[in-house]
């Protein structure tokens, strides 16, 4: 199998309409993620070979970012990198299983395994790691696990018979409020910019980049006091965070049998 039928399989054309809503996903994480399931393929690396691969990557990772000194700062750093490759690794493993027609539960559960412990908490429980106090790690693990068991209230509810308008397609960028079709929405300033705030906490690129980064930069003996400040500044963003996913679930769900 070549390149361009192995993208027909991995590919399908439901998979391109669902990423015309995401830019990052369209432009740089699927077709990388694209060549390098191409390339396992060819090599006879499974799906869930990959996905294995990339839990033993993430695991490596957050070791390197526990490491402080300068002498260790390019492995550091070199952590940062490899944890942005785990992001576009999971589009190869799901297109490694498409073009080989063989989806599994086995596979959907070692995908979501293997990408979940960076975006639901791991990073942010390194901070309360470096934060000196031992009560912040499992605070930082409870604070991810509301965080998202609450996140369906806040999440986007589209009418299937609105149409696709530049004011909706601005107003997808952001979280929604709760309420439930978009003509009833509350499209006040103050209320984008806290879903706002919400979604940068919540981002990909907050879990895979820039949290990793901070540790990468100030994980040294000159600087350990700062990262222990700065630990305890990101864990109360992060509790006002789960405050607001929280109260947005309560009314939410509170009506609901």
């Amino acid at each position: 199998m070549n390149y361009s039928e192995f993208k027909i399989k991995a590919y399908p054309q439901s998979k391109r309409d669902e990423d015309r809503n995401y830019t990052f996903i369209s432009l740089l994480y699927r077709p990388v993620g694209l060549v390098l399931g191409f390339i396992f393929y060819r090599i006879g690396l499974s799906a869930n070979a990959v996905s294995i691969l990339r839990v033993i990557i993430m695991l490596g990772c957050f070791y390197l970012l526990t490491l402080a000194g300068n002498e260790y700062f390019a492995l550091r750093l070199a952590a940062v990198g490899l944890l942005l490759f785990i992001k576009v690794l999971d589009y190869a493993d799901g297109a490694i299983a498409r073009a080989q027609e063989k989806p599994s539960l086995l596979g959907e559960k070692l995908d979501s395994f293997s990408d979940r412990p960076v975006r639901a908490g791991m990073i942010l429980a390194l901070f309360g790691y470096f934060s000196g106090n031992l009560f912040m790690i499992p605070y930082t693990v409870f604070l991810e696990w509301v965080i998202h068991q609450f996140g369906c209230a806040l999440k986007e509810k589209k009418s299937e018979t609105a149409p696709i308008t530049a004011k909706r397609k601005f107003f997808s960028l952001f979280l929604d409020t709760g309420k439930d079709t978009d003509e009833t929405r509350s499209e006040s300033i103050l209320v984008l910019m806290v879903n706002l705030y919400v979604k940068l906490f919540k981002s990909d690129t907050m879990h895979f980049i820039i949290l990793p980064l901070i540790i990468a930069l100030m994980n040294s003996e000159s600087s350990s006091s700062r990262l222990r400040e700065m630990s305890f500044v990101i864990i109360a963003l992060y509790t006002s965070v789960m405050a607001i996913r929280f109260i947005g679930g309560v009314r939410e769900y509170s009506g609901k049998q």
